[in-house]
């Protein structure tokens, strides 16, 4: 039974050799799913060598990428409409967002002329005031001048 054994052997080796393969090739789809083939530094079996700028900036531009929806477990349906939701959401946000500070801008602007009304209120009182003081200091100096006099008529 010595050559079976052998035999045996080598049915072993083949199967670690199938094995092998298939650990390779799954690896192999992950590295594409995740792109990780731009990371490493010889090109995988299969992928495409990139060999000028407009192939560059296509594989830049994610031409070649695959879609990201089986990589996430959804279906291309699902992943679209996912997509939608996500972006009905950020323009909800976004004009909300704007709302939010056109009212701070309403808001801010009517507090400056609030502040300036309230200013304009107060230079004109201030000048009433010195007015009104300049006015009694007159009145005093002429009661002055006029109890003066009249001492002086005594």
């Amino acid at each position: 039974g010595r050559g079976g054994t052998h035999h045996q052997n080598n049915g072993e080796k083949e199967m670690d050799g199938q094995f092998e393969e298939t650990r390779q090739q799954t690896q192999r789809k992950k590295r594409r799913l995740w792109n990780d083939e731009s990371s490493s530094p010889q090109p995988q079996p299969g992928s495409k060598i990139i060999n000028g700028p407009k192939e560059a900036a296509a594989a830049a531009a994610g031409e070649s990428q695959p879609p990201p929806f089986p990589m996430l477990g959804l279906s291309e349906r699902t992943y679209n409409e996912r997509v939608r939701q996500v972006e009905a959401q950020l323009k909800r946000a976004m004009e909300s967002l704007e709302a939010e500070r056109a009212e701070h801008q309403r808001a801010m602007e009517a507090e400056r002329a609030e502040h300036q009304r309230l200013m304009a209120l107060l230079k004109s009182t201030l000048k009433a005031e010195r007015a009104r003081s300049e006015e009694l200091s007159v009145t005093v100096k002429d009661l002055r001048i006029r109890q003066n006099l009249r001492d002086s008529d005594e």
